[in-house]
């Protein structure tokens, strides 16, 4: 079984409530991608209380719902980074440049568990230039 399936699993067992209860969306989180000193930083947020957060990336935008009642999530993604996310500054993760392809898309989703369930953020993308263009 894929990494991603395990954590989609575990996500689905620790935000699953009893059968006879009515599902409750949350608020959507915020995502928000910066370039600071050589690096990507990706970071979600915008809950009022203290979360678990959850950054992850893929090179195709193509998005799945793997069980009902999930929020869609990056197909075929590898999970960048989970973390405790708090009111005042989110939770947030930072890549170096140099881990990352150049001159690609990358896809990037955030994901958040919280009290009321599992919710996810737009895809947003980003691209570093090629060597070759410069900028």
């Amino acid at each position: 079984m894929p990494a991603y399936s395990l954590i989609v699993a575990a996500l689905c067992a620790v935000s699953a409530g009893p059968l006879s209860m009515a599902p409750v969306e949350p608020d959507p989180p915020t995502l928000v991608i910066s370039n600071v000193a050589g690096n990507v930083e990706v970071s979600v947020g915008g809950h009022d209380q203290i979360f678990i957060g959850a950054v992850i990336g893929s090179l195709s935008r193509d998005v799945s719902h793997y069980l009902t009642g999930l929020p869609p999530l990056l197909s075929n993604h590898v999970v960048i980074g989970v973390g405790i996310g708090y009111p005042d500054g989110g939770y947030a993760v930072s890549i170096p440049e140099s881990a990352l392809p150049a001159g690609v898309p990358i896809y990037a989703q955030g994901v958040t568990l919280t009290e009321p369930g599992l919710s996810s953020t737009d895809v947003a993308s980003f691209e570093l230039p090629s060597p070759s263009t410069g900028g």
